[in-house]
């Protein structure tokens, strides 16, 4: 699939917040519609409940933690969010998630969204590597992460999701991709 489907539309807290009201609120901002079931991707078991109360209270929009609607550019459509999960560690490592509405998966866009949030994450010179994590088995993402240049980095033990796959990806492998 060829890249310019999607774009990544800068989320502050007040749009985070009129996406977990509903979707009136965030259409009316953007003056685009929202893909079934994005909403939920707010309410899911992966959110903290520490990451709720900051779009709850937070009155400044913080790029590390606010994330980015993936928005469909034919159809003017919020179909998915991504994120990173914090600004980058004293390592120089920042996290990513991402996640697609249903009715979109399976059409390249999440690896369009993988590439752009790498793009911005090592668009910051601390960055030196963008890590995401996986359950322990072949997966549509396992193989989203590996097209983009991911290594499988081995075992971590999630207090959440048990043992979960941590991959990585380094400022000199994307630049050799780009």
């Amino acid at each position: 699939m060829p890249a310019g489907n999607i774009k990544l539309r800068v989320h502050r807290p007040e749009h985070l917040r009129a996406l977990l009201v509903g979707g009136d609120d965030y259409e009316q901002e953007f003056r685009s519609s929202v893909a079934e079931r994005v909403k939920e991707f707010l309410a899911g078991p992966d959110v903290s409940e520490a990451f709720l109360e900051r779009v709850r209270s937070a009155p400044a929009a913080d790029r590390w933690r606010d994330g980015f609607g993936i928005v469909h550019l034919a159809e003017n459509r919020l179909i998915g969010l991504c994120s990173f999960n914090g600004p980058p560690e004293k390592e120089g490592a920042v996290e990513i998630s991402y996640a697609i509405a249903p009715s979109y998966v399976g059409r390249g866009y999440a690896t369009e969204a993988v590439r752009l949030l790498v793009a911005r994450a090592f668009a910051d010179p601390r960055v030196r590597t963008v890590q995401a994590h996986t359950l322990r088995e072949q997966s549509a993402s396992t193989r989203i992460l590996q097209k983009c240049g991911f290594k499988d980095c081995g075992e971590l033990d999630d207090p959440v999701d048990g043992p979960i796959w941590r991959w990585e990806l380094g400022r000199a492998a994307w630049s050799s991709q780009v």
